[in-house]
C-alpha cells in the first residue's frame, strides 16, 4: 500500500478562478458585516453579543473552505505556479478580513470592558471563557485607526522581514562533500542531514549552514533587531509591561504558571545532562557535539516501516486507549484527507490544519518508512482527534486553541505509540530506538526550546536597554542562553553561533515567544501521561473532555480538572519524573 494523496476536491469550491473570486472578494464582506454589527455594539445585551458571535463564526466557516484550500494545495505542490497564485490570494484575504474586522473587534471589547457583568451571563455561558480573553485584552487595545496603522504597517513591514527569512533558506543551495562528489543541496536536504546515521556528513552539514548564515550575517541582525524592536514598541504603546507580559495574554496562560514551569525546568538541567551523556555512549562518540545533538542512534539493521505497516502500528496505539478515537483514527485514513506520498514540490515537513466546517483536519507529511515517521504520523493523528473533539462540541470561536494546549493531543499521541512500540519490541535495541527517539524529542522541545526562550527574552531586554544588536551582540546573547541549558555538556562549532539565524521562531512576524508554549505542552502532557499510568482507565474520559473543550477553558482550568495547579511546581516536577523514567528505561 503506498502512502496516500489528500482530495480536496472534498471543499466543493470549483474551479481555481471561482476559488480566486471567492477569496478576493471575502475582505469587503467582512468589512460590511463589521461596519454594520460594530456601530450597535454599545447597545447590545447578553442575547445581541451572542447574536454577533454566532453570526460571526457562521461568515467565517463560510470563508475557511477557500483559505485553506489555498494554503493547503500551495503545499502540496509548492512549484505549481496556480498553486501559489491562490496561496497569496489566501494570505491577502485573511489580512484583509483581519483589517476589516478591526472596529468590531475594539467595540466588542469596549463593551466587555464597560460591561464585565456581560461575562458572567446565562445567556452567554457557552462563550464565557471567550469574552473572558476579550476582557484581558481590551484595555491593550489602541483606536481603531491605530489599530489598522499597525496591522497595514506590518503588512509591508515585519511580515516582509520574516518572509525574507524563510525565502532565503528556502531558495540558498549548500555545497556538500558526498564520499568525493560534491552536490548541491537545499536547505531542506542539508538540515535533514543533522539526524542522519553519520557524523561526518551530520558536522559537514552543520558547519556549510552556520558559515553561509555568518556570511549574511548582517541580513538577519538587521532583521532580527527590527522585529524586535518593533514589537517591544508596539507593546510599550499597548500598555504592556513588556513583551513576555503580552505574551500571557496572547497564549491565554497567566506569568505564574509560565514562571513556574521554568524554575521546573532550570532545577532539571541535570536531567538534559543525563541523557546527553547518555545519547554520546549510544552514538559511539567521545564527546557530545552540536551535530550529534538531533541525530538517530545507530542500528544494526535497519527497519523499514512501510506505509501499511505505520497505519496498523499508530491505530492499534489509539484504538488500544479507546475505541472512539481508534474510529476517528481509521475515518482520517479512509476520508482522503491525508496526503503522505513522497514527491518532488511538494512542502517539507509535516502539519495537521483544522477544517471546522468539516468537523476534520487535513494531515500534510512525507512517509519516508522510518521510525520518526512512524511518531510523525501518530502525532499529525493527535492532532485531527483534537479537532474531531472540539470542532463536534464548540462553536468555532472556542476552536481558537492556545499554543500551549494546542500540542498535547498530539504529544499524547506519540506517548501511546510509544507504549505500543515498547510493549512489541523484540530486543533491547529496538526498545532503545524507541525510548531514544522520545527523549531526543522531549530534549529538543524541552530544554533546547528553553535556550530560545531565554534568547528572546535577552533579545527585549537588549532593546529596553539602548544596546545595539548586531550580529556579533546577538551571537553572544544565543551562546549565553544555549549553554544555560547544555553547560558543558556539548561542543559547539565556532559558527554554531550563528545558528539563532536560522530558526523562523525569532522572524516570525505574528507570533512571539513561539517557543516556551511547546516546553509548556510537552511538560503539560506527560505529566498527564504519568497520571494517565496511575489512574488507568478512568482518566480516558477526562482526557477527551480535555481536548474537546477546545480554547473554551483555559490551560490552568483544564489542569483544574485533573486536580492540578499549574502555579505549583509540583505539576511539572511530575512531568519530569515521567521523562526520568524513560531514562532509567534507556540500557
Amino acid at each position: 500500500m503506498a502512502p496516500p494523496k489528500w482530495d480536496l476536491d472534498q471543499f466543493g469550491l470549483g474551479s481555481s478562478e471561482d476559488i480566486l473570486s471567492s477569496l478576493n472578494g471575502m475582505p469587503a464582506r467582512a468589512e460590511g458585516f463589521a461596519k454594520a454589527r460594530a456601530k450597535g455594539i454599545v447597545r447590545l445585551g447578553p442575547k445581541g453579543i451572542r447574536r454577533l458571535i454566532e453570526d460571526r463564526d457562521a461568515l467565517e466557516l463560510e470563508f475557511e473552505g477557500a483559505w485553506l484550500y489555498g494554503r493547503l494545495d500551495a503545499n502540496a505542490r509548492t512549484n505549481d505556479p496556480v498553486a501559489g497564485k491562490l496561496n497569496n490570494a489566501a494570505n491577502d484575504s485573511m489580512a484583509g478580513v483581519s483589517q476589516a474586522y478591526a472596529p468590531l473587534d475594539i467595540a466588542l471589547a469596549k463593551r466587555v470592558l464597560a460591561m464585565p457583568d456581560l461575562i458572567q451571563s446565562k445567556e452567554l455561558a457557552r462563550y464565557r471563557h471567550y469574552l473572558e480573553r476579550v476582557h484581558r485584552g481590551a484595555s491593550h487595545l489602541l483606536s481603531e485607526k491605530e489599530e489598522r496603522l499597525i496591522l497595514e504597517k506590518d503588512k509591508t513591514g515585519m511580515t516582509e522581514w520574516s518572509q525574507l527569512q524563510r525565502s532565503w533558506l528556502s531558495t540558498r543551495k549548500f555545497p556538500v562533500n558526498i564520499d568525493g562528489n560534491e552536490k548541491l543541496l537545499s536547505f531542506g536536504e542539508v538540515y535533514g542531514m543533522l539526524f542522519g546515521p553519520r557524523r561526518d556528513l551530520r558536522k559537514q552539514a552543520a558547519e556549510v549552514v552556520s558559515k553561509r548564515l555568518q556570511e549574511n550575517e548582517i541580513v538577519w541582525s538587521h532583521a532580527l533587531r527590527s522585529i524586535c524592536a518593533d514589537h517591544f514598541h508596539t507593546c510599550e504603546l499597548r500598555g504592556y509591561s513588556s513583551p513576555l507580559d503580552a505574551s500571557y495574554v496572547y497564549y491565554d496562560v497567566t506569568a505564574d504558571s509560565v514562571r513556574s514551569m521554568m524554575g521546573v525546568i532550570g532545577k532539571n538541567l541535570e536531567l538534559n545532562a543525563g541523557w546527553l551523556e547518555k545519547k554520546t555512549k549510544l552514538l559511539g562518540v567521545d564527546r557530545m557535539c552540536s551535530w550529534d545533538i538531533s541525530a538517530l542512534i545507530p542500528t544494526k539493521e535497519e527497519h523499514d516501516y512501510e506505509w501499511e505497516e505505520a497505519v496498523r502500528i499508530v491505530d492499534s496505539a489509539y484504538s488500544q486507549f479507546d475505541g472512539q478515537l481508534g474510529n476517528w483514527v481509521r475515518e482520517m485514513f479512509s476520508s482522503n484527507r491525508l496526503d503522505a506520498e513522497v514527491r518532488e514540490g511538494k512542502a517539507a515537513g509535516a502539519f495537521s490544519q483544522d477544517w471546522l466546517g468539516g468537523k476534520s483536519a487535513f494531515i500534510l507529511m512525507s512517509h519516508n518508512r522510518t521510525l520518526k515517521d512512524v511518531y510523525t504520523l501518530a502525532h499529525e493523528l493527535g492532532h485531527s482527534i483534537h479537532t474531531y473533539l472540539y470542532s463536534r462540541v464548540q462553536a468555532p470561536v472556542n476552536c481558537r486553541i492556545s499554543y500551549c494546549i494546542a500540542e498535547c493531543g498530539s504529544t499524547f499521541g506519540e506517548l501511546l505509540l510509544t507504549d505500543q512500540l515498547l510493549a512489541a519490541a523484540k530486543s533491547d535495541e529496538e526498545r532503545r530506538m524507541v525510548l531514544a527517539e522520545v527523549l531526543t524529542s522531549f530534549n529538543n522541545v524541552v530544554f533546547q526550546t528553553t535556550g530560545r526562550y531565554r534568547l528572546e527574552t535577552s533579545l527585549y531586554d537588549a532593546v529596553r536597554e539602548g544596546k545595539y544588536l548586531d550580529g556579533e551582540a546577538i551571537s553572544a546573547l544565543w551562546v549565553e542562553a544555549r549553554d544555560y541549558v547544555n553547560g558543558d555538556a556539548v561542543e559547539w562549532l565556532p559558527e554554531s553561533k550563528w545558528d539563532w539565524a536560522r530558526v523562523p521562531h525569532y522572524f516570525f512576524s505574528d507570533t512571539r515567544y513561539y517557543n516556551y508554549p511547546y516546553a509548556f505542552a510537552q511538560l503539560f502532557t506527560f505529566a498527564l501521561y504519568r497520571t494517565y499510568k496511575e489512574e488507568g482507565r478512568g482518566f480516558v474520559p477526562k482526557f477527551k473532555a480535555m481536548l474537546a473543550a477546545g480554547s473554551s477553558r483555559s490551560p490552568e482550568g483544564l489542569a483544574s480538572d485533573f486536580g492540578f495547579d499549574l502555579g505549583s511546581e509540583a505539576f511539572w516536577e511530575k512531568g519530569m519524573e515521567q521523562a526520568r523514567e524513560f531514562l532509567a528505561m534507556l540500557r
